[in-house]
Protein backbone atom coordinates (compact mmCIF):
# COMPACT_ATOMS: atom_id res chain seq x y z
CA UNK A 1 0.00 0.00 0.00
CA UNK A 2 1.44 3.31 -0.93
CA UNK A 3 1.70 5.88 1.62
CA UNK A 4 -2.15 7.89 1.48
CA UNK A 5 -3.40 4.07 1.03
CA UNK A 6 -2.40 3.02 4.49
CA UNK A 7 -3.71 6.07 5.97
CA UNK A 8 -6.75 5.29 4.56
CA UNK A 9 -6.90 2.02 5.83
CA UNK A 10 -5.73 2.32 9.37
CA UNK A 11 -8.83 4.92 9.25
CA UNK A 12 -11.27 2.70 8.15
CA UNK A 13 -9.86 0.35 11.28
CA UNK A 14 -10.39 2.68 13.78
CA UNK A 15 -13.77 3.45 12.52
CA UNK A 16 -14.43 0.09 12.17
CA UNK A 17 -13.32 -1.18 15.65
CA UNK A 18 -14.79 2.01 17.66
CA UNK A 19 -18.38 0.19 18.67
CA UNK A 20 -16.04 -2.54 20.33
CA UNK A 21 -15.30 -4.81 17.72
CA UNK A 22 -11.98 -7.19 16.93
CA UNK A 23 -9.88 -6.91 14.23
CA UNK A 24 -7.13 -9.64 14.34
CA UNK A 25 -3.96 -8.96 12.24
CA UNK A 26 -0.91 -11.61 11.46
CA UNK A 27 2.28 -9.18 10.91
CA UNK A 28 5.89 -9.12 10.65
CA UNK A 29 5.51 -5.09 10.28
CA UNK A 30 5.98 -4.42 14.14
CA UNK A 31 6.29 -1.01 13.89
CA UNK A 32 2.85 -0.79 12.39
CA UNK A 33 1.87 -3.21 14.80
CA UNK A 34 3.52 -0.73 17.65
CA UNK A 35 2.01 1.43 16.55
CA UNK A 36 -2.03 0.24 15.97
CA UNK A 37 -2.53 -2.89 17.76
CA UNK A 38 -4.08 -2.79 21.23
CA UNK A 39 -3.52 -6.28 22.26
CA UNK A 40 -0.13 -8.08 20.86
CA UNK A 41 0.59 -11.87 20.74
CA UNK A 42 4.46 -12.91 20.19
CA UNK A 43 4.87 -16.73 18.74
CA UNK A 44 7.99 -18.75 18.61
CA UNK A 45 7.42 -22.39 17.47
CA UNK A 46 4.11 -22.33 17.33
CA UNK A 47 4.05 -21.13 21.51
CA UNK A 48 2.71 -17.52 22.90
CA UNK A 49 5.81 -16.15 24.57
CA UNK A 50 3.94 -12.87 24.97
CA UNK A 51 0.60 -11.36 25.40
CA UNK A 52 -0.32 -7.99 26.53
CA UNK A 53 -0.89 -4.74 25.40
CA UNK A 54 2.59 -3.21 23.26
CA UNK A 55 3.48 -1.63 26.43
CA UNK A 56 3.62 -5.13 28.38
CA UNK A 57 4.95 -6.94 25.89
CA UNK A 58 7.52 -3.99 25.47
CA UNK A 59 8.65 -4.15 29.34
CA UNK A 60 8.86 -7.97 29.31
CA UNK A 61 11.98 -7.65 27.23
CA UNK A 62 14.10 -5.59 29.82
CA UNK A 63 16.87 -2.60 28.28
CA UNK A 64 16.78 0.56 27.14
CA UNK A 65 17.65 2.52 24.08
CA UNK A 66 19.87 5.50 24.83
CA UNK A 67 20.49 7.60 21.75
CA UNK A 68 22.81 10.91 22.16
CA UNK A 69 25.24 13.49 20.08
CA UNK A 70 28.80 12.17 21.61
CA UNK A 71 31.43 13.77 19.73
CA UNK A 72 35.24 12.17 19.72
CA UNK A 73 33.50 9.09 21.39
CA UNK A 74 35.00 5.85 20.00
CA UNK A 75 33.00 2.34 20.27
CA UNK A 76 35.43 1.04 22.61
CA UNK A 77 34.53 3.62 24.75
CA UNK A 78 31.10 2.96 24.10
CA UNK A 79 30.90 -0.19 24.90
CA UNK A 80 32.68 0.04 28.20
CA UNK A 81 30.37 2.06 29.95
CA UNK A 82 28.17 0.75 32.70
CA UNK A 83 25.16 -0.98 31.57
CA UNK A 84 25.91 -1.20 28.03
CA UNK A 85 24.95 -4.49 25.93
CA UNK A 86 25.35 -3.32 22.63
CA UNK A 87 26.41 -0.14 20.42
CA UNK A 88 26.41 1.63 16.71
CA UNK A 89 28.67 4.57 16.23
CA UNK A 90 27.50 6.72 12.86
CA UNK A 91 29.77 9.83 12.89
CA UNK A 92 29.43 11.19 16.26
CA UNK A 93 25.78 9.81 16.80
CA UNK A 94 25.86 6.85 19.21
CA UNK A 95 22.77 3.94 19.79
CA UNK A 96 23.31 2.37 23.34
CA UNK A 97 21.56 -0.87 24.07
CA UNK A 98 21.47 -0.65 27.61
CA UNK A 99 20.66 -3.30 30.68
CA UNK A 100 21.18 -0.03 32.81
CA UNK A 101 20.68 3.28 31.42
CA UNK A 102 20.58 5.66 34.42
CA UNK A 103 23.83 4.21 34.99
CA UNK A 104 25.26 4.34 31.13
CA UNK A 105 23.95 7.93 30.91
CA UNK A 106 25.63 8.72 34.23
CA UNK A 107 28.84 7.48 32.79
CA UNK A 108 28.62 8.63 29.30
CA UNK A 109 28.22 12.95 30.43
CA UNK A 110 31.09 11.87 33.02
CA UNK A 111 33.66 10.96 30.35
CA UNK A 112 31.92 13.08 27.21
CA UNK A 113 30.28 16.24 29.01
CA UNK A 114 29.99 17.59 25.88
CA UNK A 115 27.58 14.35 24.28
CA UNK A 116 23.99 16.06 24.07
CA UNK A 117 20.88 15.46 22.30
CA UNK A 118 20.65 12.20 24.98
CA UNK A 119 17.56 10.52 24.49
CA UNK A 120 16.38 6.95 26.31
CA UNK A 121 13.55 5.34 25.38
CA UNK A 122 12.36 1.54 26.19
CA UNK A 123 13.03 -1.31 23.56
CA UNK A 124 10.73 -0.99 20.19
CA UNK A 125 8.70 -4.15 19.49
CA UNK A 126 10.72 -4.85 17.02
CA UNK A 127 13.73 -5.51 19.44
CA UNK A 128 11.54 -6.79 22.08
CA UNK A 129 10.16 -9.42 19.77
CA UNK A 130 13.78 -10.52 18.76
CA UNK A 131 14.91 -10.34 22.75
CA UNK A 132 11.79 -12.91 23.81
CA UNK A 133 11.92 -14.91 20.59
CA UNK A 134 15.17 -15.28 20.07
CA UNK A 135 17.36 -18.67 20.45
CA UNK A 136 18.25 -17.16 24.23
CA UNK A 137 14.66 -17.80 25.02
CA UNK A 138 14.75 -21.32 23.84
CA UNK A 139 14.36 -24.09 26.69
Amino acid sequence: MDVQIRRDFWQAMREFTAPGRTVLFATHYLEEAQEYADRVVLLRGGRVVADGTVAQVRAAAAGRTLRAAVPGASGTELAALPGVTGYELRADRAVLTCTDSDAAVRALLATHPHAYDIEITAVGLEDAFLALTGDAQEK
